[in-house]
């Protein structure tokens, strides 16, 4: 059977333990597990075939949001897909990661820099000394960047 896509959401939307991580009873998958099955009867079809298709609809929109906030002038792309605005209830549990913000930071930096401040991080988790520093020539940049860090 094909589901309602618009229904489905509104029925998500109103079962607040399918998709906020903080609520009391989220961890509880039984719990969860009802509120599907809940919304597959209401929809005259199976709890798991409701699932499958909201993570299918919250992964799209999670892709547009993206793509929306990746483009400066904030493209009709996300905005012309239809469900866009009726998932946006989501935005406030959806956790953004920029899981490459530190790499990159260090990659402006010259490479005697990155091992120093590797060396300081490792040395403080580990409070023991590192292998010794490799041998590099330092510009005056790296220089005054490491006086403005180490300091």
């Amino acid at each position: 059977m094909n589901i309602d896509d618009r229904y489905l959401i509104d029925l998500v939307r109103e079962f607040e333990v399918i998709y906020n991580k903080l609520h009391v009873d989220f961890k509880n998958k039984s719990i969860r597990m009802n509120a599907w099955n809940t919304i597959g009867e209401v929809l005259g079809t199976e709890g798991n075939a409701c699932e499958q298709r909201f993570n299918v609809l919250r992964a799209k929109y999670n892709v547009e949001r993206k793509k929306m906030s990746s483009l400066l002038s904030g493209s009709s792309s996300s905005k012309d897909w239809k469900l866009f605005k009726l998932l946006s209830f989501l935005d406030s549990h959806i956790v953004t990661r920029n899981l490459f913000f530190a790499s990159n930071c260090l990659i402006s930096f010259g490479k005697d820099l990155r091992w120093q401040i590797f060396t300081k991080i490792f040395e403080e988790c580990c409070s023991s000394p590192v292998v010794k520093e490799p041998k590099m020539r330092k510009t005056n940049e790296t220089l005054q960047l490491e006086i403005n860090l180490f300091t």
